[in-house]
C-alpha cells in the first residue's frame, strides 16, 4: 500500500499534487518586496516544483499569513526552468508593511 500525501483539486478532483511514490523535499524559503523576480537553486533540478505564496506583515511577524490572500491577487505564477525559480504576481505594488514570502521545493 502506497503512503504519503494526495491533494486533489476541490472543484474538478484531478490530482494536484500526489506524493505517495517519492517523498517531497522543501528547499527554501524566502521573504521579497520583489513582485516579479528569480531565484537560483540547484535543487531544483531534482523533482517537479510546488510552492505557497503568502503575504507577510513587516511589522507583526505573529500575523502571519494574511488570510485569503491569494484569493485577493489578480494573477500568480511560480514555475521553474532548470535551476532557476520565477515568479511574479498580479500587483502594481505592496504595501509598504508588506513583503511577498515564497516556500518553495520539489517532489
Amino acid at each position: 500500500m502506497a503512503v504519503g500525501l494526495r491533494v486533489r483539486d476541490p472543484e474538478t478532483g484531478d490530482l494536484r499534487l500526489d506524493t505517495t511514490y517519492r517523498m517531497a523535499r522543501v528547499l527554501g524559503i524566502f521573504t521579497t518586496k520583489q513582485l516579479s523576480g528569480s531565484r537560483w537553486d540547484n535543487g531544483l533540478t531534482q523533482g517537479d516544483l510546488f510552492f505557497r505564496v503568502g503575504l507577510v506583515n513587516d511589522t507583526d511577524p505573529s500575523d502571519y499569513p494574511y488570510t485569503n490572500f491569494l484569493a485577493r491577487l489578480p494573477y500568480y505564477s511560480v514555475t521553474k526552468s532548470g535551476t532557476s525559480l520565477y515568479w511574479d504576481v498580479g500587483l502594481d505594488a505592496l504595501p509598504a508593511t508588506q513583503s511577498l514570502q515564497i516556500l518553495y521545493g520539489v517532489y
